[in-house]
């Protein structure tokens, strides 16, 4: 701040005066430490260090949810082919004893035990493609996608 201040009291002698001042102010608060700013500009910096820290967890985590419902997807397929073959197996052994029945080569117990097969052979693929719609489901909920467009592009 500069000034310049001229007073005249007494007419019989002029007085005049003069006054310059320079000042440079800065806080020094955040620089002491244990001061008030220098624990909060700590506290700022470990909370950041604990989001940033929270923020690789939670990545580290969905990664493995990810990797692991994968893994679950490409072994539920396999246990999805695995039961189509078991179905195909059944209903071609129930088509044979009903051949064999007809012809009076197989009893009538065997027809039953066959056609029962043939129905938990279905269940078992029924139970299977429900699995894997399933794991559809929850790996595209780890993926945050909308499962009706994940399915949709899925099945065309």
């Amino acid at each position: 701040m500069a000034g310049w201040n001229g007073t005249l009291d007494d007419w019989q002698e002029y007085q005049d005066s003069f006054r310059l001042q320079a000042g440079l102010s800065f806080a020094i608060d955040a620089w002491i430490p244990g001061s008030r700013k220098d624990l909060a500009w700590r506290q700022l910096h470990e909370s950041g260090q604990s989001l940033r820290q929270n923020y690789q967890t939670a990545l580290t985590a969905s990664r493995d949810e990810i990797h692991s419902l994968w893994l679950d997807l490409s072994l539920q397929a396999d246990s999805l082919t695995l039961s189509n073959r078991q179905l195909d197996l059944a209903e071609r052994i129930y088509q044979r004893t009903v051949q064999n029945y007809q012809q009076g080569n197989a009893s009538l117990l065997d027809l039953e035990s066959a056609q029962l097969d043939w129905s938990a052979a279905q269940q078992s693929r029924l139970s299977a493609q429900y699995q894997y719609l399933a794991l559809l489901i929850d790996l595209g909920y780890a993926l945050q996608l909308d499962w009706r467009e994940w399915l949709g592009a899925l099945n065309p």
